[in-house]
């Protein structure tokens, strides 16, 4: 499965797996204020950061550190690689 899809258009199923697992990563304080803007900012245009756009850099890093987290937290079930 493509990471973009599932992120921006999960179907029900890992809609509540990522809910899960971000109230976990927010419990254990993993999860900061910047990682939360992000998604929203980027779910909410239905497109991830661009990392060849330079005032979207930072957001990149911000969103694959998210991503990498998720990854861990759902022990790799469904996300994969994000190219």
């Amino acid at each position: 499965m493509n990471v973009d899809k599932a992120i921006l258009a999960p179907s029900k199923e890992e809609a509540i797996e990522l809910r899960c697992a971000l109230m976990k990563l927010r419990q254990q304080n993993k999860l900061t204020n910047d990682h939360i803007a992000v998604m929203n900012h980027y779910l909410g245009r239905g497109t991830p950061p661009d990392p060849k756009r330079p005032k979207e850099a930072r957001s990149y890093h911000v969103w694959s550190e998210l991503l990498s987290m998720l990854r861990e937290q759902c022990g790799g079930n469904w996300f994969h690689e994000f190219a």
